[in-house]
């Protein structure tokens, strides 16, 4: 991102559904990714799916490596997925109009 606001472009990624498939031993279908974020910590990339009710970790090269089921029931709806300096992992989940908006921490553990 430019100094005046202005978003560039700068490369592309595909995610390999069969991948994911593999890994959850179900077909899902499509892929619908909502968020994500990077480990600075391990280099991967951690990808939200809210339709899916998934977290897929990826290695610097976009390879599955990890899918993991979020619970529905704590996760309405995630929206959002990042990481802060300690590592500590944030799901913010969209509210509706009974059940408020919510940001859940993961302490990370060494």
């Amino acid at each position: 991102m430019a100094a005046n606001g202005v978003i560039t472009q700068s490369g592309q990624f595909i995610i390999d559904v069969k991948g994911i498939d593999a890994q959850t031993g179900k077909k899902k279908g499509a892929f619908r990714p909502s968020a994500l974020a990077k480990n600075q910590r391990t280099n991967e990339w951690y990808i939200l799916s809210s339709v899916n009710k998934l977290i897929i970790v990826t290695d610097a090269a976009f390879k599955v490596k990890g899918v993991y089921p979020i619970k529905a029931s704590i996760f309405l709806q995630p929206e959002g997925i990042a990481f802060d300096n300690q590592n500590n992992l944030y799901i913010s989940n969209e509210g509706d109009t009974v059940t408020p908006g919510t940001v859940y921490k993961f302490i990370y553990k060494k």
